[in-house]
């Protein structure tokens, strides 16, 4: 008996996406977008529900929005002498904020005590934290304000749809399982139970609608979602950047920028100049301490090397704008129309998001959440679901565990049983696979270093340890994680490439066949 390594799927795994590829009915579709908030909020809930971790960076100016005092909506960054959590050291991008304290005015939030008056909050805003912090705390508006993060996964679910409905995979079988595995990502659901940090899934939710945009040319709405992207989360501006470059045409180019140009001027601008320019790092930054004196805790290669102020700022801010560019400007010229198909451009939008990763300061779990989610959309549109991103996923949860230990906010009686359980249950999930393939005749070799290398460093209780084997410190996870998403992301364009060439071949062939063949050379 041999056993050799396999290099095509099972027919099983073939009839399993011809299913997929049926047509399902409105119906079916609707109650799997229930189905999948179901199971987004319930994940969420096992793992202690929304964090009040970083809930600062966005919680204020939820609340002046609420009251219509949008002056205060971004107070300075200082230490304001009230509890670590409720210490806004950075104010997040503005979309957020503006949304959730709509939604918390329609719910009338904490309006049971009355919001601190002009007075209270100070001149230019200098008393507002302590004023709002001592107002949440009387009406207790701080745990109904966290909820409304739950509001960020319909942003992401009708943004995946759109961009599959978009490339011919929504209202099929694909749609309902794209919407559970989004679902059950964990880098999604730590943007909300690790840190507090919603404004990167909404931001998410409207890149995949520009993309989606993009793919039906509707070039000035794909601009006007990218635009309110950034205004959400910066990390937007990579998409942006490339999918400009990847425009078809002059006219495209500054469709494209006019939309995104006019959403981030009417957002950004007018709470500019209600704020009196405290809201100009908030905007064009974030919540990112990039180029401050704060140092980290990042634990990255760009961490390590201990590069601070503005050249840390070019380092992990422009440098990879410009390399976006340079890729999408040389994809654009190696590719031409084809990037423009949906599988080329997703592979882009992976490849771009897989390059913030390798400038940043700061790893943690939820970094990863934009990367996940358009590897999976990026199988998904080319009608497969390869291994090797579900084994991705899963050593970034392992190596991220999404139980936070170290939060009492959010902790609940279980979360020490199932911090330690999640590796043991990845861990029987791949030997299962192992074992099936091994059935089969056949193995899958990143399955067999996935075992040996979560055995290593993330599994503990089994060898009757209380931590693993191996420590593995963030700058290396950093180089195994975003390598292989990087490749992961660019595979589909070298298959372009191969095919090209393919093309290219024959073609080449068969001109010298016509050649030799007029010119008598030819004989059977």
């Amino acid at each position: 008996m041999t056993i050799k390594q396999a290099d095509r799927d099972p027919p099983s795994l073939a009839r399993f996406r011809r299913r997929l590829d049926l047509p399902v009915s409105s119906a079916f579709c609707a109650t799997s977008w229930v189905v999948a908030t179901a199971i987004f909020v319930g994940l969420s809930l096992l793992l202690g529900g929304p964090s009040e971790s970083d809930v600062a960076l966005g919680v204020y100016g939820t609340w002046s929005v609420e009251h219509g005092n949008l002056a205060c909506a971004f107070p300075n960054s200082a230490v304001h002498g009230i509890n670590d959590l409720a210490n806004p050291f950075a104010v997040a991008a503005p979309l957020y904020s503006l949304v959730s304290g709509g939604v918390a005015a329609l719910l009338r939030i904490g309006h049971s005590i009355p919001f601190p008056t002009s007075l209270q909050l100070g001149a230019h805003c200098s008393n507002a934290v302590q004023a709002m912090f001592d107002w949440s705390v009387s009406s207790d508006a701080i745990i109904p304000t966290i909820r409304l993060g739950y509001l960020i996964w319909p942003a992401l679910m009708f943004g995946a749809v759109a961009l599959l409905r978009s490339s011919g995979r929504g209202r099929r079988g694909w749609e309902p399982l794209t919407l559970f595995l989004l679902a059950c990502t964990p880098p999604v659901l730590m943007c909300l139970t690790y840190f507090f940090h919603p404004q990167d899934v909404l931001a998410m939710g409207l890149v995949l609608g520009g993309v989606a945009c993009f793919l039906k040319k509707r070039w000035v709405l794909a601009g006007v979602l990218l635009g309110l992207a950034v205004c959400s989360q910066q990390y937007a501006v990579l998409v942006g950047a490339a999918l400009i470059v990847a425009a078809p045409c002059r006219m495209a180019k500054v469709k494209l920028g006019a939309g995104a140009l006019l959403s981030v001027t009417i957002v950004d601008l007018s709470v500019i100049l209600a704020t009196s320019g405290r809201a100009v790092k908030a905007v064009f930054l974030g919540s990112s301490l990039v180029g401050g004196n704060f140092r980290s805790a990042g634990g990255t290669i760009l961490w390590e090397t201990r590069v601070s102020g503005l050249p840390l700022f070019v380092i992990s801010r422009l440098a990879p704008v410009v390399v976006v560019i340079a890729i999408a400007w040389w994809l654009a010229r190696r590719l031409g129309p084809k990037l423009l198909e949906p599988v080329p451009l997703m592979s882009l939008v992976a490849t771009s998001l897989s390059v913030r990763l390798m400038f940043e300061e700061n790893l943690f779990g939820y970094y990863f959440m934009s990367v996940a989610v358009a590897l999976v959309l990026l199988d998904v549109v080319g009608g497969r679901l390869r291994g090797q991103v579900l084994a991705w996923i899963g050593l970034v949860t392992l190596a991220f565990n999404p139980e936070h230990l170290g939060l009492l906010s959010n902790l609940t009686n279980w979360a020490s049983g199932l911090s330690a359980g999640i590796p043991i249950f990845l861990l029987a999930l791949s030997l299962s696979s192992v074992a099936l393939d091994a059935y089969r005749k056949t193995y899958r070799l990143y399955k067999l270093v996935w075992i040996v290398v979560v055995s290593l460093t993330c599994e503990y209780t089994i060898f009757g340890r209380v931590r693993p084997l191996v420590h593995v410190p963030h700058w290396l996870w950093q180089v195994v994680l975003v390598t292989t998403a990087a490749a992961l992301a660019m595979d589909p364009l070298f298959e372009h490439f191969r095919s090209a060439d393919v093309e290219k071949g024959l073609a080449s062939d068969v001109t010298t066949f016509h050649r030799a063949f007029d010119s008598g050379r030819y004989t059977d």
